[in-house]
């Protein structure tokens, strides 16, 4: 089975009038997509001199990107049950929706930290794989802004805090 076959359910999913999986599960999985052409750029670049410096940061990208993953799914399942539920319940699920987002948020900001502090070490033929990476998490980054605004505005979630916060790195990159 093909890469194509895999990613077709998903995307006539995301493209339907559904209401989920939506912009938060899209842009785990753009996270994901980027962590993962960042870990091939290291992996080949992977050598005697910089072995422990790549691997430790090689370990980082593979747990934040397995918790992300997991985030394409769940931020769908999570909000089908917000639109369904009322009162308390549903404000406890906008606080698991809003929590979500907010640590995609914090993840992207981690890995491009990280990613940063090895760039040198990138090998010149696959750096090109290296900076697309380094676009998809910036574009979660972005994603995840613009859904705490969505959710301030839309549910009346109260996170300027943490919305100030990601915002704020995103301006600087």
């Amino acid at each position: 089975m093909g890469y194509s076959t895999l990613f077709e359910s998903y995307l006539n999913d995301l493209s339907s009038r559904s209401s989920a999986p939506g912009g938060g599960s899209a842009a785990s999985l753009v996270f994901s997509i980027g962590v993962s052409l960042i870990e091939m750029a290291v992996n080949f670049s992977i050598n005697k001199d910089n072995k422990h410096r790549l691997n430790k940061s090689l370990s980082l990208f593979k747990r934040t990107e397995k918790k992300v993953l997991s985030y394409v799914d769940l931020d769908a399942d999570i909000f089908r049950e917000v639109l369904k539920l009322k009162g308390v319940k549903r404000k406890s699920f906008l606080r698991k929706l809003n929590n979500i987002t907010f640590d995609l948020g914090v993840s992207c900001i981690r890995i491009l930290t990280a990613a940063a502090g090895i760039r040198r070490l990138i090998k010149k033929g696959i750096m090109s794989d290296f900076d697309i990476g380094i676009k998809c998490i910036r574009a979660a980054l972005f994603a995840s802004v613009k859904n705490m605004e969505a959710n301030s505005k839309f549910f009346g979630i109260k996170n300027t805090a943490k919305t100030k916060y990601l915002r704020k790195y995103l301006k600087k990159i």
